[in-house]
């Protein structure tokens, strides 16, 4: 590994950004947990609520790409991450923000699992062992 040092603030950053979201991130005045009968869209500041997934998102994508790059230095690799962190941008992240603002009590089912591949580094580092096998693949002669 020849950048333990960004591998060390990539983790760091993920493991932080995790750890804070509630003290770093806008709340939502209700528990989702409970279900969508106590949903009450009025009470939701809608510009607090996007701008802080937004930050969320590239954030955590951010500290993943760092993640990415310490462990697979070559310049392919960082830009097929920086294409899945934009189609994440550009699709997945408004796709989950029109759901969850405007269409919550129908897809609350779906809204834990969307979630999680949106506002985690799912995809990112989903991105490390399928790197890693191609690597390992391309350097294999047959």
């Amino acid at each position: 590994m020849k950048h333990p040092i960004r591998l060390g603030i990539g983790i760091i950053g993920l493991i932080g950004v995790y750890a804070l979201q509630h003290q770093i991130f806008y709340n939502l005045p209700f528990q989702i947990e409970m279900g969508p009968q106590v949903y009450d869209r009025e009470a939701i500041d809608t510009s607090a609520f996007i701008f802080s997934k937004i930050l969320r998102f590239i954030l955590n994508d951010f500290f993943a790409i760092l993640v990415i790059t310490a462990l697979f230095p070559e310049k392919k690799y960082l830009q097929f991450a920086i294409g899945v962190f934009a189609l994440g941008f550009v699709v997945l992240l408004p796709a989950y923000l029109i759901l969850f603002l405007n269409y919550f009590k129908e897809t609350f089912t779906y809204q834990n699992h969307i979630h999680r591949v949106v506002m985690n580094p799912l995809l990112m580092m989903l991105l490390i062992p399928a790197f890693y096998a191609q690597k390992n693949t391309s350097q294999k002669t047959y």
